[in-house]
């Protein structure tokens, strides 16, 4: 029917038939990408076009904002996004921006698309909320055109509003802008973050590609007192980058003035524990991070699996009003003293606490020892009512409630500029109204800075709207002592108080900073070994530069606690200045961060580029020669008996054969893990064999393990293991109970052969493995008979209400199968499961995975047979 449709075209096509995905209700929903293919409405497009059907041109997305790029409701928000412009055919199209929209800007980087043929072009669209916007709903339509006719239509919706108050995602000691792979993605707070913006709250966060034309080395910003003095309230995410003494100085300041803190916590390995308690001790919240955590995990020997809990233990009306519960993944406990009070308990431990010091004109404190509550278990299923009212009780706890508030907005905390623009914002709370001119007895502004003080005068023209405006006013002189802006408002008897600072900086004096680098990306902890870390600055002339650095141990099993430590940066060379970190046996191995804070004549530069470099965690060592095993009485086997240059052996075995084990084992460098700190664990699995001869661990409803005890007297870990008769699994009709007895053809590679999975830990989550392989019978087998065959081994996880942090170091031995009467062959050993040590998951709880224990692909509904390999999915049941 469409001989000559193009490429394009039919792209078009699918993407506007595409049906949306079930979960996917919400109308701003970005097409392209999330919607499933449906032919016949993709037909029926192509049906509703001219003859010429290439002459068809789309924007995708084609509504916005999109999730979750949609933070865009008050002055000063903007946002960037990237649109795609599909053509059907050769041809010219502008874009026509309407003229004059009220307070919004609305850019393209380029107006005109010229295409020699169909194909697809990119444009960036920025949208922007002046200062001057009028409250309002905008409904702004971008046209797609050749001038001739209308192609497609870009429909931007905006709900702006003045802001009631404006509050801080500090991710600078967090790395939440900009380390996944340690931090909680400042990105993971978005469902909270969106309910915050619609309590008529103003937010301000950085995260690369969320923040536009966020520059992670350049942007971030340490808290200096102009930054903190913008916002009612500061959220302190999981800092694990120590808080330099000037800015403790800047949070007491800031606390002391009436500002408030909201912390969240998680496991305190994972923060600088002893520098956050000494922030806590200057604030005086009467509030510890205890070296303790609460978390329901449970060692699996392959792993530790975290449950998620309900804390229920709520006794704090004001923040648990209509709350009966919330998420616990894994976190901190407190303790606390004289004013302060512990709201939520769990395991009768201390895992929320509040300090009110309003009656003494300080801010207010709140604690949580876990965020995942607020971060990517925010809209978990049975909570999110519950977090939701829990998020709001807290921030209308933390935020003073008045009933008229004042936001100001400089558009700077730091400029070389003398000229600042002057954003004021009253709203009457109570009424939900701007405050106008006609509302107040007196409106004051005032510019200060010690002895300096001088009242300016405000634009009306925006009175009626609450917006009051200064863009013309000029700071007297540069001075490290910031600028302040006060603001007074009188209605009737009341006044109403409110200030900003900005500093304006003498550009010849401030310290800038070209680079922060390592020379190195990786150390250990031996004798001796240090790292050499060079602030690259503009001037040789600077004096001595502080410095500060955290060791992040980054596995789950770490039993060690983050360190956080100072350094002087001291001039060497040209503009370079260097600090050496020497590492310490007593050191956790990890991540490490650090970051600088250059000053110069008072000025202090905020923007430290942060820089890491790793200290290694050795792995342990099992001993093959001198481990060894026996079972049904027979004689002991060392490991190293169960490999060759041929193969590796298979043993028989019986259902309830036990195993007795002595496993010598020791950490691969002793200046790390005594023999006695080590955990040896062991665990049992069935296996299948691919036709490519890869063996599947075919993962149960619960994982069947032992741990291994130290004997003084032998040096060695011993203990034993007895094969089960029996195990459980998830599959398509349920939970089913499997054999071990399963039987294993090994001509055609098809049954199920078992796996005892022997496993040692050091003390900070390294881990070395060995395997031994059986074929296991429902009788005793005669133990003459050993098979040699190849193991290559591809893990499926198909684990019921529980998710495993993974900590295993990736190698491939080779292991060969022979066999007389087959063709040699080799194979790769290659556990697929197995995850970078710096790598982890955040723990949450998951339903029910079926994989298929051939190919290991994901089985999403109920079936008899794999979508993929084509294997029957019928076990071999021994009951329902």
């Amino acid at each position: 029917a469409y001989p000559y449709l193009t490429p394009e075209t039919a792209r078009i096509a699918l993407l506007e038939g595409a049906r949306k995905i079930p979960y996917q209700t919400e109308d701003d929903t970005l097409k392209s990408g999330a919607g499933i293919i449906n032919v016949s409405a993709s037909l029926s497009y192509l049906n509703s076009l001219s003859a010429d059907y290439n002459d068809t041109a789309k924007v995708f997305p084609d509504i916005l904002p999109v999730k979750p790029y949609d933070l865009l409701h008050f002055p000063g928000d903007h946002q960037k996004f990237n649109l795609t412009i599909i053509s059907g055919k050769s041809n010219i199209y502008d874009i026509e921006v309407p003229n004059n929209i009220q307070g919004v800007s609305i850019k393209f980087n380029n107006l005109t698309l010229s295409f020699s043929d169909s194909g697809i072009e990119f444009r960036e669209l920025e949208i922007k909320i002046k200062e001057d916007a009028i409250p309002g709903i905008r409904d702004i339509q971008i046209n797609l055109t050749d001038e001739v006719k209308i192609y497609d239509v870009i429909e931007i919706t905006l709900d702006i509003r003045l802001p009631e108050h404006r509050i801080l995602m500090e991710s600078f000691h967090g790395l939440n802008d900009w380390f996944p792979a340690i931090s909680f993605y400042q990105m993971g707070f978005y469902e909270a973050m969106s309910d915050i913006s619609e309590m008529n709250i103003s937010m301000d966060y950085e995260m690369d590609y969320w923040t536009p034309d966020y520059d992670r080395n350049k942007n971030s910003s340490i808290l200096t007192e102009e930054r903190l003095s913008k916002y009612d309230l500061v959220v302190l995410q999981a800092p694990l980058l120590p808080y330099s003494p000037s800015e403790i100085v800047n949070m007491k300041k800031y606390f002391e003035s009436g500002g408030s803190f909201l912390f969240l916590g998680t496991r305190y390995q994972n923060m600088v524990m002893e520098n956050i308690n000494y922030l806590f001790s200057q604030l005086g919240v009467d509030t510890q991070i205890n070296e303790e955590n609460i978390n329901n995990d449970k060692w699996l020997g392959i792993s530790i699996s975290v449950r998620s809990q309900s804390v229920t233990g709520l006794n704090n009306s004001e923040i648990f009003q209509n709350v009966s519960k919330f998420l616990w993944s894994s976190g901190n406990s407190f303790s606390i003293s004289n004013d302060a009070k512990s709201i939520a308990t769990l395991e009768n431990k201390t895992v929320a606490s509040i300090y009110d010091g309003s009656m003494q004109g300080k801010g207010r404190f709140l604690a949580f020892g876990d965020l995942h509550w607020i971060y990517n278990s925010y809209q978990a299923e049975t909570y999110s009512v519950n977090h939701y009212t829990l998020l709001k009780n807290s921030l209308d706890f933390l935020l003073a409630s008045d009933n008229v508030s004042i936001e100001i907005d400089l558009g700077a905390e730091q400029t070389s500029n003398s000229q600042i623009n002057i954003s004021i914002y009253l709203k009457d709370q109570k009424l939900e109204s701007p405050v106008n001119s006609s509302d107040y007895n007196n409106l004051e502004v005032f510019v200060i800075n010690d002895a300096y003080s001088q009242r300016i005068n405000l634009s009306l023209s925006s009175a009626i709207h609450g917006i009051y405006l200064n863009n013309s006013y000029n700071l007297p002189s540069p001075s490290y002592i910031p600028y302040t802006v006060l603001v007074n408002l009188s209605i009737g008897s009341k006044t109403y108080t409110k200030s900003v600072k900005i500093l304006y900086f003498n550009k010849s004096k401030m310290p800038m900073i070209n680079g922060l680098v390592a020379n190195t990306t990786s150390i250990t902890r031996a004798p001796g070994k240090s790292v050499t870390l060079t602030a690259q600055l503009d001037k040789a002339t600077y004096n001595n530069t502080e410095g500060f650095l955290s060791i992040y141990s980054s596995s789950f099993i770490n039993s060690k606690k983050s360190v956080n430590k100072s350094l002087l940066f001291s001039h060497f060379v040209a503009n370079n200045y260097s600090a050496t970190f020497d590492t310490h046996t007593t050191d956790p191995s990890g991540i490490v961060v650090s970051y600088i804070v250059p000053s110069n004549e008072n000025y202090t530069n905020p923007n430290s580029p942060r820089i890491f470099f790793t200290i290694k965690n050795n792995p342990p060592e099992i001993l093959d020669t001198t481990s060894m095993f026996n079972f049904d009485g027979n004689i002991d086997i060392s490991f190293n008996e169960t490999v060759n240059d041929e193969g590796s052996s298979v043993f028989p075995a019986s259902q309830g054969s036990l195993f007795n084990f002595n496993v010598d084992v020791k950490d691969s460098v002793n200046y790390e893990d005594p023999k006695s700190n080590l955990r040896v664990f062991i665990n049992f699995f069935m296996a299948s064999v691919t036709e490519d001869n890869f063996l599947i661990l075919i993962f149960p409803r619960t994982i069947i393990v032992n741990e291994l005890f130290f004997n003084a007297l032998t040096n060695t870990y011993i203990g034993t293991f007895r094969i089960p008769n029996s195990m459980q699994y998830n599959s398509i009709a349920g939970t089913k109970t499997v054999s071990t007895a399963a039987g294993f053809d090994f001509a055609s590679s098809k049954g199920y052969l078992g796996i005892l999975f022997i496993t040692v830990y050091d003390s900070e989550g390294n881990s070395e493995d060995f395997l031994i392989i059986l074929s296991i019978s429902a009788r005793q087998m005669d133990l003459s008979i050993i098979i040699f065959i190849v193991i290559g081994v591809v893990a499926v996880i198909g684990l019921g209400s529980m998710l495993i942090y993974f900590a295993r170091r990736r190698k491939y031995p080779k292991i060969t199968r022979v066999q007389p009467e087959y063709q040699y062959q080799e194979y790769t050993y290659q556990p697929s499961y197995e995850i970078d040590e710096e790598n982890y998951i955040t723990p949450e709880p998951t339903g029910t995975s079926i994989y298929c224990p051939f190919c290991g692909v994901f089985v999403p509904t109920p079936r008899k047979f794999c979508s993929s390999c084509g294997e029957s999915l019928t076990f071999n049941q021994e009951n329902n």
